[in-house]
């Protein structure tokens, strides 16, 4: 699941119970507003007997981007060689019996800047590089359902690494599909159920 509540802050007890009541293992949240490694809302996703892993801004309100997961999942943080300017994100691989899946939440706001594509390579290339699954989700600030140059140059660089698109309506409640869930897989079509909030 793909959730971007703009603030967990006010909103944490109806996502927790639609966690639960939907029997979700996972979910990758984006626009957290979290600004602490522990609050009262990470105890509240602690109660309902999930873990979490997160980013937070410490210098200004909004952005950030966590991994909520049931404690039986084998998920692991996962640092990028480099560091990211142009976008913020939790990483981690999750371990089944078979295979390793690299998920990586990524929340992009403000202007496109050349040093974003140049960061967003970089990210592919590691994450291709290392893993033969990975996925990508967030908020990316990039309406994927307009034609313009910012979405093809986007959506270029991800088809040149053999990166499929699955979010294809509306996301947000203005319109517009801006939140966006990516897979890339050397092996079979990996299997995608989305369900995204925003």
């Amino acid at each position: 699941m793909l959730y971007n509540p703009r603030s967990l802050n006010n909103k944490i007890e109806a996502f927790m119970e639609t966690l639960l009541n939907q029997s979700v293992d996972m979910a990758a949240v984006c626009e957290t507003w979290l600004t602490d490694p522990s609050s009262p809302i990470t105890a509240t996703i602690k109660s309902y007997g999930f873990s979490l892993l997160h980013n937070f801004r410490t210098d200004r309100k909004g952005g950030g981007t966590a991994i909520i997961f049931r404690p039986t999942l084998q998920v692991k943080v996962y640092n990028f060689c480099c560091s990211f300017t142009t976008f913020e994100l939790t990483a981690a691989v999750i371990k089944t019996a078979t295979s390793s899946l690299l998920l990586i939440v990524m929340y992009r706001t403000g202007p496109i800047l050349p040093l974003f594509y140049q960061e967003l390579e970089a990210l592919l290339i590691e994450a291709s590089s290392k893993f033969d699954l990975f996925l990508i989700a967030g908020d990316l600030n990039i309406h994927f359902d307009l034609e313009n140059n910012i979405t093809k140059q986007t959506l270029d660089i991800l088809k040149s690494y053999g990166i499929k698109q699955i979010v294809e309506e509306n996301t947000h409640i203005g319109g517009g599909c801006l939140d966006q869930v990516l897979t890339y897989s050397l092996k079979d079509d990996l299997s995608t159920s989305v369900f995204v909030d925003h």
